[in-house]
C-alpha cells in the first residue's frame, strides 16, 4: 500500500464514525479526477479503505440528497468498490441521483441568498470552472450507472434461468463495445523464435494457434527476455487483431505479456497444465462472440487493455474475472501486473 493510500486508511481510522464530516469532505476532493484511492477500484487498499467508512455510509445512505451531493464522489467510488467481487460487507443501496433538479434548486437559492445549504461548502470555481465540475461530475455519474448495470448482470449471470437466456443471445451482456469477450485469446505455442534482420528489438516466432498452419508474429521483447530459446513453449495471443507490417515483416498476432509495477520485469502469460493449443479464454458471467477482425478505428483493444491485470496471485483477469479455460486460469508469477 503507497503512502497515499495509508494517509486515507490511517485519518479514516484515527476518526470515531460520527466525527468523519471533514475527512469525508477531503477525500472527496481528492476523488474529483480518480475513481480510485489505489491502483485501482478492486485493490486491497480501496476495499480497506471502503469497509472502514461503511458505517458512515450507511447512515449517510438515509440523509437527504443534499449530504450526498456534497459528497458525490466519495459515494460514487464507495458504490464500484462495493459491487467488485469479494466485496464482505452489507451493500448499501445508494441513492446517486445528485444532480437531480430539487438539490440543483435549492444550490441555486443558496447561492442567490449568498449562502450555502447546510453541509455544501462554498464554491470559489469561476463560472468556467463551475462548468467544467458540473460536466464531470455529470459524467462520473454515467460511468457510475455503466458500473452498476454490469454488477447487476453479473449477479443475474449466476442463476442458471437468466444464464440460460443469455446464452440465447451470444454478446447481449456487452453491448458497450468494451468487452474482453470480443478478443480472440486462444492459448498458443511457439515454435521457434529469432531476431528480426532489421530491428534490433524484435523477434519474429513462428507459433502454433490452432489454425491450419503457424503464424509469424513479431514481439519487441528482446530488451526483457535476451535468451529467444526461453520463449519456445506455451504462452496466450491475441488471434483477431488487423496483421501489421513490423519492418518488412507481417506480423499476424500478439503474444500477451504481464508487466512488473516497475516496468522492470516481462514475461509470458501461461495457460494452465494441459490446455489445447486453440482453446479460446472465456469469462465467469460473460458470454459473447471473438469479432473476426479488431477494427483499428474503433479502438476496442484500445478500450479493454486497461482492465487486463493480474491480481494478487499472478492470476490473469480481465476487470478482476479469471480468464478461464477448462483445465484451469492463466497465470503469471507477477501480481498487480498490467498485461499487453
Amino acid at each position: 500500500m503507497s503512502g497515499e493510500e495509508n494517509h486515507w486508511v490511517r485519518k479514516v481510522l484515527e476518526h470515531p464514525t460520527g466525527d468523519l464530516n471533514q475527512v469525508v469532505t477531503e477525500l472527496n476532493h481528492f476523488l474529483g479526477d480518480r475513481t480510485s484511492v489505489g491502483d485501482r477500484v478492486g485493490s486491497d487498499s480501496d476495499r480497506e479503505l471502503a469497509m472502514s467508512l461503511h458505517a458512515y455510509i450507511l447512515n449517510l445512505s438515509t440523509e437527504d440528497e443534499e449530504k450526498r451531493f456534497s459528497c458525490a464522489d466519495v459515494c460514487r467510488w464507495f458504490d464500484l468498490v462495493q459491487h467488485t467481487q469479494g466485496w464482505p460487507k452489507e451493500t448499501i443501496p445508494l441513492s446517486l441521483d445528485v444532480q437531480s433538479e430539487r438539490v440543483i434548486a435549492k444550490l441555486a437559492e443558496a447561492e442567490g441568498r449568498g449562502n450555502n445549504p447546510p453541509g455544501i461548502a462554498k464554491s470559489s470555481l469561476s463560472p468556467e470552472e463551475e462548468a467544467a465540475e458540473r460536466e464531470r461530475k455529470a459524467a462520473a455519474k454515467r460511468a457510475e450507472k455503466e458500473a452498476k448495470k454490469a454488477a447487476k448482470k453479473e449477479k443475474a449471470a449466476a442463476s442458471p434461468t437468466a444464464t440460460a437466456r443469455e446464452e440465447t443471445k451470444p454478446g447481449a451482456d456487452e453491448q458497450d463495445g468494451e468487452s474482453a469477450t470480443r478478443l480472440d485469446i486462444r492459448v498458443a505455442n511457439i515454435i521457434s523464435a529469432d531476431r528480426h534482420p532489421d530491428a534490433e528489438s524484435l523477434y519474429v516466432e513462428q507459433i502454433d494457434v490452432g489454425d491450419e498452419s503457424p503464424r509469424t508474429v513479431c514481439s519487441g521483447l528482446v530488451k526483457y527476455i535476451p535468451d529467444p530459446a526461453s520463449l519456445v513453449g506455451p504462452c496466450m495471443v491475441i488471434c483477431n487483431l488487423k496483421p501489421a507490417n513490423m519492418r518488412g515483416i507481417r506480423s499476424e498476432a500478439m503474444v500477451l505479456c504481464a508487466t512488473s509495477e516497475d516496468g522492470s520485469t516481462v514475461e509470458l502469460v501461461k495457460p494452465p497444465a494441459g490446455a489445447k493449443v486453440g482453446s479460446r479464454v472465456t469469462y465467469p458471467g460473460h458470454t459473447g462472440t471473438p469479432d473476426d477482425i479488431l477494427n483499428p478505428k474503433k479502438k476496442i483493444f484500445e478500450k479493454v487493455a486497461p482492465f487486463l491485470i493480474t491480481d494478487d496471485q499472478g492470476v490473469a483477469t480481465w476487470k478482476g474475472i479469471p480468464w478461464t479455460l477448462p483445465e484451469g486460469l492463466c497465470t503469471t508469477t507477477l501480481p498487480r501486473a498490467l498485461i499487453k
